[in-house]
Formats: C-alpha cells, structure tokens, sequence
C-alpha cells in the first residue's frame, strides 16, 4: 500500500491520497499535526510527502520524521520533497514552519530511521532536477547560498524500526 501526505489537488492513483481537506479524489482527511498519525505501524511500502512536511509547525521535525519512519515497512521506501532553506520561498512563507537542507536526513543527526538513497536540487520554478552526488555537491552549495535551490528532494529507505 502507498500513501500520499499533502494530496491536496493532486490525488494519485494506487495510493491512499491524504490532506487535511476534503479535496477531490482525497481519500481521508488527516491533521498530520495531531500525533500519533492514525494508522499502525508498518501499514505502508512507500510513503510521499511532497510539500508537506514544511507546514507541520504543531509538531517537531524530529516527530514528524518519527511518524513517517513508524507507519513504513521496514525497507519501504519515502520521497520527501521540501522547500531549500536558503531559497525565499522557504523562508518568506508564514506556512513554513521548518526549514531543511542537504543533510537534513543524514543519520549523524540524530535521525536512526532511514539512510539516504538519492537526493536532489530543485533548481528554479521549473524544477530542474539535479543529482546531489560528489560531482555536483560543491555547486549545489554555492547554488543554495545564493538561493538559487528552491526545493530538495529526498529519497529514503527505512532501515530499523
């Protein structure tokens, strides 16, 4: 089963599409920000949060990241994307309460759940995709810093309970 954080106006097909309104094709209205989130644990093989996790301002971070890695199998799978912190998208919005970065997810931060599979730089409002690999690490830093960068996408794999 896949489930879709955020769904808003965009429902997917062959995933159970959530938001915290009653949109067209959304299958169930959920506050994230009320914990913990109402299904068991290890219901999910894949899990999307596309522009959601930023808003969660009710809850920490660190407890929305814990959600997410409680309602995956182990071994499944999430892509999370969020706004850049240096872009000013993610730091002009009164609805972004969280801000993140490349490392954002790396393990050394107290984040036990998943390992990093791939990430990648949302370059412009077209979102032009860029591996974040050794090659491409140094420019997309001094990309950021100039605020260039505006969302990063993460792609996870849950590795313990």
């Amino acid at each position: 089963m896949k489930l879709n954080l955020g769904s808003y106006l965009y429902p997917l097909k062959g995933y159970h599409n959530v938001d915290i309104e009653k949109w067209d094709g959304v299958d169930e209205v959920v506050n994230l920000e009320s914990l913990p989130w109402p299904w068991t644990d290890r219901t999910f093989e894949h899990v999307r949060a596309i522009d959601i996790l930023e808003h969660l301002g009710g809850i920490t971070k660190r407890k929305a990241v814990e959600e997410l890695a409680r309602v995956l199998i182990v071994y499944g799978t999430a892509e999370v994307r969020v706004p850049c912190m240096s872009h000013r998208i993610a730091l002009a919005s009164l609805q972004h309460a969280h801000s993140f970065y490349f490392n954002s997810f790396e393990r050394s931060y107290a984040q036990p759940w998943f390992e990093v599979r791939k990430i990648y730089a949302g370059i412009s409002d077209r979102q032009i995709q860029i591996p974040y690999v050794p090659g491409t690490r140094f420019i997309l830093r001094f990309l950021s810093a100039l605020g260039l960068v505006q969302t990063i996408t993460f792609h996870l794999i849950k590795v313990s309970q």
